[in-house]
């Protein structure tokens, strides 16, 4: 479950944009697409409802199949691990304006 804490009204620094990915890794990867034949791994997985409601989002938001979708967030959850284990933060805002949150996985 991610847990959004408003952190600071819109301070400058905040309007940084860092990339945590490092510069080898392209913004496009062809890795992020489900593999076309047996190459990846055939998984099956009971979603909460609360997990099923999200992944019905993200496909509705995105076009996005169930596969993809899924494979993404897997990818974005141990990006964000991988950041928190090594210190770092994620930090959002719903809309240009708004507060600065710092998110945290509970």
């Amino acid at each position: 479950m991610l847990e959004a804490n408003p952190l600071m009204k819109n301070s400058g620094a905040a309007s940084e944009t860092h990339s945590a990915r490092p510069s080898a890794r392209r913004d496009v990867d062809d890795r992020d697409a489900a593999p076309a034949g047996p190459v990846g791994e055939r998984v099956t997985v009971n979603l909460s409802l609360k997990a099923r409601d999200a992944l019905e989002e993200i496909m509705a938001l995105t076009g996005i199949n169930k596969t993809d979708s899924i494979s993404r967030a897997l990818v974005v959850y141990a990006e964000i691990e991988r950041m928190a284990g090594n210190g770092g933060s994620i930090y959002c805002r719903e809309s240009p304006d708004g507060d600065l949150m710092k998110w945290k996985i509970v």
